[in-house]
């Protein structure tokens, strides 16, 4: 069994585990409206670290592409925020 896309989710996670924890105790609220920002630049960082430590493991044929990747998953943490946050309040 391939587990290669598996790493989609994680790095949401680790990156939905950054934004809350720099919410949580964060020094000010107006670090708050950059918590997309600092996700998806963590799920870069992430990216890239994975792409160079365990090669083959992310789906990428170069380090622009595992860039990317992990871009996007930082940013779907943001999303996946929203989405609970919206359906919590109604």
């Amino acid at each position: 069994m391939d587990f290669k896309f598996a790493i989609f989710p994680a790095i949401a996670c680790l990156c939905y585990f950054i934004g809350l924890a720099i919410k949580t105790f964060g020094p000010s609220e107006k670090l708050d409206k950059f918590i997309p920002v600092i996700c998806g630049g963590s799920g870069i960082v992430l990216g890239l670290v994975i792409y160079f430590t365990v090669p083959g493991y992310i789906p990428a044929e170069n380090w622009v592409v595992a860039m990317c990747i992990g871009l996007m998953s930082g940013l779907s943490a943001t999303g996946v925020n929203q989405i609970y946050k919206q359906f919590s309040e109604k």
